[in-house]
């Protein structure tokens, strides 16, 4: 009494052969659901902050509210669309049937089979719902390697909503656009804008020292949420990565062979990592040690673009140098009149430098310009004009306190083309007094501080203007840039 089932069939248009356990052609997704809970909302209700809105009031609204959520097929929807999303990225569906049970707590839990839903959403039935492949098919120890599903399960929930960024990347570089980074697309923009500020919150807590490694044991981590932390949103970071370093064809074919071959057994990191560098051919090991065993951030920088014109067409030569913790076949853009033309640095390797061939003149070379990777100073290296010309120029100033210097300067990153300028970003510059003279920081985009001397201010990511700073009338202000 008081509870509501519904159902609806997932039906296969083909036989599915050649697996190690038998596939059903028809997959019943079974929904089960309160219609009349008004003790299960008024023990949310009591939880809530006391206001002016009457207790049966706030009642009825939930009861409402959740019978709109989950009648009339809304959620065996959900049902129907996870399994269509999940079995394209896996491979069929193991289980003969789908469960989505209400709960009366928020969130949601995933078991065999089943999931225990406080709400019916299309989002958090795709997220449990892959939990059903990625811990009740390929079962991994949650307590062990929490990351193996958590994480799995979080980007391919984000991948099917369209907030990850190799898939975005592809649409981007398909528009074509003279500037990516403000392309026509608003809603692809809005998309990159968003992963961009979710990319710098989690790097922010590796520059303050608070995250820890995906792969440590769930136990040892130092409170619940840096354990969520790490194998929720750092783990998402490291399969989007992945799916950068092996390309879109080869990362969905990894999650296909990772499941044929480990459905209904036991995985770790290395079935994982086995399963990439098959299909990929290519030793992986360096990827999954920096990411599992260690924190760190994906940091490049791009360094004495050159052009020369030949025969054939032009040349491009640029340094691309490591400069974080974390190595990653960068992705280098060279703009021609035509378009694009992309390469990719060797991961291996600290220093290099990358020669781009064109058939065009160039006019531009970028750092990633399509926004691929979670690198978040890839944007301080996009250089303009013929020849790829930049202006530099910088001086330090400041207060004197004990006789020593304690002012503040600004760092401003300004692009030229033929002597205009096109573009700047602007970063705070502070100074630590310490009884050994001047320390100077930067407080840069993760808002880490960092010490600093002299000239360093001119070496620092060597991509940047200087301006002292005033503190007159109690705010900095940054002299004009000639």
């Amino acid at each position: 009494p008081g509870f509501r089932y519904e159902n609806a069939e997932y039906v296969r248009e083909m036989p599915v052969g050649g697996l190690r356990f038998p596939v059903w052609l028809t997959v019943p997704v079974h929904v089960l659901y309160r219609i009349d809970a008004p003790d299960d909302c008024a023990r949310m209700v009591a939880a809530q902050k006391i206001d002016t809105i009457p207790v049966a009031r706030k009642i009825a609204t939930c009861v409402n509210s959740s019978l709109t959520q989950w009648r009339d097929g809304k959620s065996t929807g959900y049902g129907l669309t996870t399994l269509k999303w999940l079995e394209s990225i896996y491979g069929p569906y193991a289980y003969p049937q789908m469960t989505i049970l209400k709960r009366a707590d928020t969130g949601g839990t995933e078991f065999p089979m089943m999931m225990q839903n406080g709400s019916a959403s299309l989002g958090l039935t795709m997220h449990e719902g892959g939990h059903i492949f990625s811990f009740g098919i390929l079962a991994n120890n949650e307590w062990q390697s929490g990351w193996m599903d958590e994480g799995l399960t979080s980007y391919q929930t984000a991948w099917f909503s369209g907030a990850t960024r190799v898939p975005l990347a592809a649409k981007l570089a398909a528009l074509n656009p003279r500037d990516p980074a403000a392309a026509g697309d608003s809603s692809l923009q809005a998309t990159r804008a968003k992963l961009d500020t979710t990319a710098v919150r989690y790097d922010r807590l590796v520059v303050a020292g608070t995250a820890e490694p995906i792969g440590t044991r769930g136990d040892l981590f130092r409170n619940f949420s840096v354990y969520n932390g790490a194998v929720y949103s750092r783990a998402q970071q490291m399969y989007q990565a992945l799916h950068d370093v092996l390309g879109d064809g080869k990362f969905r074919a990894f999650l296909k062979d990772y499941y044929s071959r480990w459905a209904f057994r036991h995985v770790d990191r290395w079935a994982m990592q086995g399963s990439a560098e098959r299909v990929s051919a290519q030793k992986l090991e360096w990827f999954f040690d920096q990411w599992v065993n260690r924190v760190g951030v994906i940091d490049y920088a791009l360094r004495s673009p050159s052009v020369q014109k030949t025969a054939a067409g032009w040349t491009v030569r640029v340094q691309l140098e490591k400069v974080g913790s974390y190595r990653h076949p960068m992705p280098v853009g060279v703009r021609t009149a035509k378009g694009w033309v992309m390469a990719r640095g060797d991961a291996m390797r600290d220093g290099q430098e990358l020669e781009i061939k064109v058939m065009s003149q160039p006019d531009a070379v970028w750092l990633d310009p399509f926004g691929s990777t979670d690198s978040q100073t890839a944007r301080f290296y996009r250089r303009w004009g013929v020849g790829f010309t930049q202006a530099l120029r910088w001086s330090a100033g400041g207060e004197k306190k004990d006789g020593r210097s304690c002012g503040g300067v600004y760092i401003q990153f300004v692009q030229a083309l033929t002597g205009r300028r096109t573009e700047e970003r602007t970063y705070e510059w502070s100074c630590r007094c310490t009884s050994g003279g001047e320390a100077v920081g930067l407080r840069d985009y993760l808002g880490a501080h960092r010490s600093l001397r002299g000239q360093d201010f001119a070496r620092e990511r060597g991509r940047a203007i200087v301006g002292a700073v005033s503190r007159a009338q109690g705010r900095n202000r940054v002299p004009p840039v000639g």
